[in-house]
């Protein structure tokens, strides 16, 4: 939590209303400034028999370091991720837990209804090539379950962390190793990808929030880029670039396979070609070369434009 004050009790109610109760709840608060710790414990004195680990850092950590904290001190063979801002639909935990069982995974994550600051739902039309709100790139039928590959993984993510369910093995993995460079979510999903399987449930089973104060804010859930000058895009196209290079460093450390192996080949070409600029290397190569298997036309695309928008901005890589 940081600062959550005006939802935070929406979502402690969520989670306590659940059909499947859970066995610990973990919340470390990143030094908020307004009411919400003692929101929070208000709520662990009304409801003395649900066991509650409220934590308030002595400094503030910023959001991936939070989580991880969070997630060092969760004891479960299920871990769930959450945020202070959304809205559990009741049987979010026990239809996820269900299908982790059925499909012996180690990642799931389900979908979501989008809603705005006041609770009112946010109507989104997702593209017919894609699914969950646009942000996985390919469709997925409503209620399917499908599994998300590494090679898929590699390149991007696939679902927020507020929606993930993940096995403790997992988790220890990722507080033994992690740097703390790429979003937690995204690496947690490909470690899960390399031991084991990752799956999405194509079910909205929370509300995910929309408003000013989002850490994923409404640009990366409803892709709108349209307010974005030149200079902010090839900012934000670089800063992706190098965290999917770093996808692959994390990919590296827990498979040996050609695959991964390839694809930071490939990210390694990706960037030196930009660095020297040059296009056509970069395109002949991605589309008709060796690196094809991995080259999609949005990052071409990306790229291409990084190069010719603000050359000066490159030095960033």
């Amino acid at each position: 939590t940081y600062n959550g004050a005006k939802y935070i009790s929406e979502q402690l109610a969520s989670l306590i209303n659940q059909t499947l109760a859970f066995d610990e709840l973990i919340i470390i608060d990143d030094v908020s400034t307004d009411d919400t710790y003692r929101i929070i414990e208000n709520f662990k004195d009304e409801h003395p028999s649900i066991k509650i680990n409220n934590v308030k850092n002595k400094n503030n950590l910023g959001y991936k370091a939070n989580f991880k904290k969070a997630l060092s001190l969760a004891k479960g063979e299920y871990i769930f991720l959450c945020d202070q801002d959304d809205i559990w639909h009741p049987t979010k935990i026990a239809e996820m837990v269900e299908v982790m069982d059925k499909k012996k995974a180690m990642l799931l994550a389900c979908s979501f209804d989008l809603i705005d600051a006041e609770d009112k739902k946010i109507n989104h039309t997702c593209n017919e090539n894609a699914s969950n709100h646009n942000i996985i790139k390919f469709p997925v039928a409503k209620n399917n379950i499908v599994e998300i590959s590494l090679s898929y993984l590699l390149k991007q993510n696939f679902s927020q962390g507020c929606t993930m369910l993940v096995r403790k093995e997992i988790v220890d993995e990722y507080l033994k190793n992690t740097s703390c460079i790429l979003p937690h979510d995204w690496e947690l999903a490909i470690i899960s990808a390399c031991k084991g399987k990752v799956f999405f449930y194509n079910k909205p089973l929370i509300d995910y929030r929309l408003h000013d104060n989002n850490t994923i804010g409404l640009d990366s859930v409803l892709g709108n880029k349209l307010q974005q000058s030149s200079k902010e895009r090839v900012k934000h196209r670089l800063k992706y670039l190098n965290e999917e290079a770093d996808a692959g460093k994390v990919a590296s450390k827990y498979s040996n396979d050609s695959l991964v192996t390839n694809f930071n080949n490939y990210m390694n070409f990706r960037m030196e070609m930009i660095r020297k600029h040059r296009p056509f290397h970069l395109f002949r190569e991605c589309v008709f070369g060796k690196y094809r298997e991995f080259n999609h036309l949005s990052a071409l695309g990306g790229d291409l434009c990084s190069m010719f928008f603000k050359r000066r901005e490159l030095e960033d890589i």
